[in-house]
């Protein structure tokens, strides 16, 4: 028996784990949030066409996420973040930006590559990374089109950040300085019309907050 939290989403799907030996059931409080992400999992699904998402990683619990190498402050513990792919749709980098030119409330999206990573953490920061083959976090959808994708024009005025293109140092340095201490961070990529000049990898510090 499945346990339906919206029209789409089931309690089981977003709990989902290859692992099999680890009981992954959430506490009440997380089945409370898993119902709010499933809500907003549904204005994810309407953004792609109504097409079939397929979650693989929703809910994990402790365990669950140090088997898995997850991040110890993951928005995945509390209930607030899926890995999904859908494929009826396009690929992770199309995925990726149809959402982040959408007028969806997130807090996080990224372009794992094969998969894309959504988070509804109560900041809604509106966070757009890549993940690189190096394993660092980029700004912004590199795999993604040439011009910049900007969430919206109240979330760039929020974080005074913008696209970069040409060889401006001095717009890359305003940048630079305007995302430090960015309490809601950026919207938007090093790119824009001319190939990118310039761009940053998030390295976090063992006491900081890693994405995903």
């Amino acid at each position: 028996m499945t346990t339906r939290l919206s029209p789409n989403f089931t309690l089981e799907e977003l709990c989902v784990t290859q692992h099999r030996d680890i009981d992954n059931r959430p506490p009440a409080q997380v089945i409370k949030t898993l119902r709010e992400t499933a809500r907003r999992m549904e204005g994810v699904r309407a953004e792609l066409d109504d097409r079939v998402i397929t979650v693989t990683s929703g809910y994990r619990s402790p365990e669950l996420n140090r088997r898995v190498g997850g991040a110890r402050t993951s928005a995945h513990l509390k209930g607030y973040a899926v890995d999904f792919n859908c494929h009826g749709f396009g690929d992770p980098a199309r995925v990726c930006r149809a959402l982040a030119a959408a007028d969806l409330p997130f807090d996080q999206i990224i372009e794992e590559g094969s998969w894309c990573h959504i988070s509804f953490d109560p900041r809604l920061r509106r966070q757009v990374l890549t993940r690189t083959r190096s394993g660092d976090y980029a700004l912004g959808l590199l795999r993604a089109a040439s011009r910049p994708v900007l969430a919206s024009a109240g979330a760039m005025a929020l974080t005074g950040c913008a696209s970069l293109g040409g060889t401006d140092a001095a717009a890359t340095a305003k940048l630079l300085e305007n995302l430090r201490g960015c309490e809601r961070s950026y919207v938007g990529t090093l790119g824009g019309l001319a190939p990118p000049t310039a761009s940053i990898s998030i390295r976090c510090a063992p006491d900081q907050e890693t994405p995903r």
